[in-house]
């Protein structure tokens, strides 16, 4: 009977057991996070592309036709996913030194793509489930404006971050 308790072989797998379960967790968040950080970048491709869509419209009164051109491109954009971009995520606005308000005149419009519950496509996850979340609300927004100058639009990559850039006056 000595001689079991005195026995420390197999001890050391005793002790990794839960080092490999918290490893094995911590590698899901990390997959997690990076899969969500994929879908912001879309998000704001999406976002982006939808308010360059509505800008158009910006000297109209015609919103229901704002609408419908951001979610057409949203749509292009994600085919598989839907109401990306609803009526409440899109507003028409004034731009001045860096900031957006809803009040003054109309010259700018920010789109907000998101996934949350309330729309029914919130991003799912697969390892944060053992915490407890098994969804993540994500969005992202854009803001567009026209201008009197010409305006120079760069994609580079649809699903890497700053792929979009535009720059008045190129």
């Amino acid at each position: 009977m000595i001689a079991f308790w005195s026995n420390r072989s197999g001890a050391g797998a005793v002790m990794a057991a839960p080092l490999l379960f918290i490893a094995a967790a911590v590698a899901g968040l990390v997959i997690d996070v990076g899969f969500a950080y994929r879908e912001n970048n879309r998000l704001l491709t999406i976002a982006e592309a939808a308010a360059l869509a509505a800008a158009t419209f910006i000297d109209s009164t015609d919103r229901a036709s704002a609408l419908t051109a951001a979610q057409d491109l949203a749509l292009r954009n994600a085919p598989l996913s839907k109401s990306l971009i609803n009526r409440d995520d899109l507003v028409f606005g004034h731009w001045e030194n860096g900031r957006f308000t809803e009040v003054g005149s109309i010259n700018a419009v920010r789109a907000t793509a998101s996934m949350t519950p309330t729309k029914g496509n919130a991003f799912r996850t697969a390892f944060a489930k053992m915490f407890g979340s098994d969804h993540w609300s994500l969005s992202r927004s854009s803001v567009a404006m026209l201008g009197s100058q010409p305006l120079c639009i760069l994609v580079l990559h649809p699903t890497h971050s700053d792929a979009l850039d535009i720059d008045p006056g190129a």
